[in-house]
């Protein structure tokens, strides 16, 4: 799967645009912030993220129709981190399958395989994604709870996502060149918070990459959640939030060239050895 998949069924035209690998996170905004940031930077961006903060506060599916009355359907990343049984599970995939402006909604895979199923089952035609280890987490606190590395983690509960049918994965970009090139998950969307630019503050962010060295790893296959680098972009010197995502942008039409140059390179050496092996069979 990759990133245009969740675009499908809208009919759009212009998906190799980059702003299509943006989701842009809206956390920590006020009801009336979030419709105001989607009224000037949703035409600039592939989708937006509605975190359980505000989903809280402001009446959850209310604000999430609301702001489909600003983007239309389709450009919603409902990021809800929930954890919980089977059925419960199950109700929340339907009600996110009931929602126009719904394109992507989030659980944890840790919930057990049979909440997972319940999930699929009911989740529609929505990308839902397995949330395997949150980015914020440090190295010692994910050894303290899971005994294992974060890498390892992630391919376990990737693994496991996709066993069962899932259309994607919350992780890091720095686990998206495992988890592509194993079979079992080559054929997941890899939805990444911990982007940073060069340019912007890492924050409370630990497992980070930049949009180019994502990009340059996971290529189509990722949708890239930035939030506080454009929300916060006068701090970084640009003049509105417009312009930090035109330099992500950039960002990212660069990595896409380096990618296919090194890819029809990587073809170019492997041919002759293709062709020798085809006449000797």
């Amino acid at each position: 799967m990759n990133y245009r998949d969740v675009y499908a069924r809208l009919g759009l035209t212009d998906l190799d645009d980059p702003k299509y690998q943006i989701c842009l996170a809206l956390d920590k905004m006020s009801r009336d912030q979030v419709l105001r940031t989607c009224e000037q930077l949703g035409p600039h961006v592939g989708q937006v993220k509605i975190g359980p903060k505000s989903q809280h506060r402001d009446g959850g599916l209310m604000l999430v129709r609301d702001v489909e009355a600003i983007l239309g359907p389709g450009r919603i990343f409902y990021d809800d981190k929930v954890k919980n049984t089977p059925d419960e599970l199950g109700e929340l995939a339907a009600e996110m399958a009931a929602e126009p402006g719904i394109a992507m909604f989030n659980y944890h895979i840790d919930s057990a395989p049979e909440a997972t199923a319940a999930v699929i089952a009911n989740r529609g035609d929505k990308i839902d994604l397995g949330l395997t280890v949150l980015t914020t987490l440090k190295p010692a606190t994910v050894i303290k709870y899971y005994k294992r590395t974060a890498l390892t983690m992630v391919k376990l509960f990737a693994t496991e996502a996709a066993e069962l049918g899932a259309r994607g994965v919350v992780c890091s970009a720095r686990e998206a060149k495992m988890l592509l090139s194993k079979p079992a998950t080559a054929n997941l969307l890899l939805v990444t918070p911990g982007i940073r630019p060069k340019w912007s503050a890492v924050g409370q962010q630990v497992r980070v990459m930049t949009p180019y060295d994502a990009i340059q790893v996971g290529g189509d296959s990722m949708i890239l959640v930035i939030g506080s680098p454009i929300n916060s972009s006068k701090k970084y010197g640009f003049a509105t939030p417009v312009d930090a995502i035109k330099a992500i942008v950039e960002e990212i039409w660069k990595a896409r060239e380096r990618r296919e140059r090194s890819l029809a390179r990587k073809l170019a050496k492997d041919l002759p050895a293709q062709l020798a092996l085809a006449l000797v069979r």
